[in-house]
């Protein structure tokens, strides 16, 4: 499960460092009095993160000064701050009809167009910070990040290269090229840059976390829980990094540690359906369906689109024994998501205990087209072919099964079944066997090679089977049955 946050948040830190070195002087060229007052309060405020602040003494400014336009660019970096990025475009547009020709003008109104989605005015802004200093490395990297959000990673790598080559120690750029390396499935160079990131700043959490989801998806999970700690401790309230502790946590099999991340990931961000979907996953396992159903709801308000979430619930409810519940949530899964094997076999299932062969196999089938080697769908479409007296289709599939998966017992017991009609009963005594040395103790499989040793008049060891079946049935019938069987043999039951 890769986990992917929003670059653009990164983004943010990239605009604080170079906004704080933009305004770094508080000397207002043509402004005297209290109005140059004002400006280096402004200036003050926003330096200290006081956006507000920053906004209504700059608006004093430009009450005096209608046509300062240091002033709209004051007000156009707190407005972006404060994550007005409509009033920060405006401001920042004034600025440059004011005659301002500054590069981080242009580089901080790319950033707010970002925001609201308008790439074409973003990159056009970039291009342009560029052209005015092409020496300046954080237009690249930002660009860079716009051609990385565009899947342009040839163009994205080149920027961040230009950007690192600009400024080899500043980390940021290190970070957001391995974004583009993982993007590109080149995980070991994303983990390169990200080390890279680590190394110049011991305190860049999204690095950490970054790196934390590789170590968690390559089951590394010692490095992952390391890294995701470092990510917790620098950026202390962040959804993401819970939900990922979690997902480490739960994959490590600590449950309870699990539910508490879980918890905090909800807590800081509830409108994310992801940790519900996760800590219903916990519930199921422990077998708390109805904690489990109640969070897989939950996921599924937030994100009507959540394919697993559905799934997830569907097998809550197949537990529960709602199967008209887990046949709907099943096939509302496959709606949303018709590439998932797990999905068709499920179904199948449903449709295999309704006794409706012809579903049943229609779902094994796509389940195996899907995932070829999906060894659980050859075996139950191999018990509705059996089921129809299909037994050629059942003894292909059931071999298939076998081959793909030699230590699960059921499909040998299945092909004994088929050995066992086509009367090579020595050839089904040895499945049988198999299966039983396997783990599988169902009664059934003692009582079929029972019957085939009694056909290649191996009676003692008939009698023994039929004795096994007596100590482990519950099924009247059945003993009814093998009591009659030993007699036959001469044996009292």
């Amino acid at each position: 499960m890769r986990l992917q946050r929003n670059s653009l948040l990164y983004v943010f830190l990239l605009l604080l460092a170079i906004a704080a070195a933009y305004f770094s002087r508080r000397d207002p060229p043509g402004l005297v009095g209290v109005t140059a007052e004002y400006y280096r309060i402004a200036v003050d405020a926003f330096n200290a993160g006081n956006n507000e602040e920053a906004i209504t003494y700059a608006s004093y400014v430009m009450e005096r000064q209608p046509e300062y336009a240091p002033a709209y660019s004051v007000r156009g970096m707190a407005y972006e701050f404060g994550y007005r990025h409509d009033q920060a475009v405006a401001d920042f547009t004034r600025a440059i009809e004011l005659g301002v020709t500054d590069p981080h003008t242009y580089y901080t109104r790319g950033l707010a167009y970002s925001h609201l989605g308008k790439q074409d005015e973003a990159l056009r802004d970039y291009n342009e910070a560029i052209r005015l200093r092409p020496d300046q490395a954080s237009p690249y990297h930002a660009r860079g990040l716009l051609y990385y959000q565009a899947e342009d990673y040839d163009h994205a790598i080149k920027d961040l290269n230009e950007s690192i080559r600009l400024m080899p120690n500043d980390p940021t750029p290190y970070y957001g090229r391995g974004l583009v390396a993982e993007a590109m499935g080149n995980i070991d160079q994303a983990l390169a840059d990200y080390s890279q990131a680590i190394n110049l700043n011991k305190a860049f959490g999204p690095a950490y976390y970054s790196r934390a989801s590789i170590y968690y998806d390559r089951d590394d999970f010692e490095k992952a829980l390391a890294d995701i700690n470092l990510a917790i401790q620098y950026e202390t309230s962040d959804a993401e990094d819970y939900y990922l502790r979690g997902l480490i946590y739960a994959a490590e099999g600590n449950y309870d540690q699990a539910l508490l991340d879980y918890a905090e990931s909800i807590r800081l961000q509830p409108a994310d359906p992801q940790p519900y979907y996760a800590r219903g996953l916990i519930y199921a396992e422990q077998e708390s369906y109805d904690e489990a159903l109640v969070d897989y709801t939950r996921a599924i308000e937030l994100d009507p689109n959540y394919a697993l979430a559905y799934y997830g619930r569907g097998i809550s409810y197949d537990a529960q024994q709602n199967f008209d519940g887990a046949l709907a949530d099943y096939s509302q899964a496959i709606e949303l998501d018709g590439d998932d094997a797990d999905f068709y076999e499920s179904r199948a299932v449903i449709y295999h205990n309704r006794g409706d062969y012809e579903r049943a196999i229609a779902d094994y089938s796509e389940a195996i087209s899907i995932q070829p080697e999906y060894a659980d769908a050859y075996y139950g479409r191999g018990v509705m072919y059996y089921g129809q007296g299909d037994y050629d289709r059942a003894f292909a599939d059931y071999s298939e099964a076998i081959e793909l998966s030699p230590d699960i017992p059921d499909p040998y017991y299945g092909r004994g079944l088929v050995y066992a009609v086509r009367s090579d009963y020595e050839y089904a005594i040895a499945d049988y066997s198999k299966a039983i040395s396997l783990g599988f103790s169902y009664e059934g499989v003692f009582y079929a090679r029972a019957l085939a040793y009694q056909e290649t008049g191996k009676k003692a060891e008939a009698i023994r089977d039929f004795r096994d079946v007596l100590d482990i049935t519950t099924d009247e019938n059945l003993r009814r049955d093998v009591e009659q069987q030993l007699q036959l043999l001469g044996e009292s039951p």
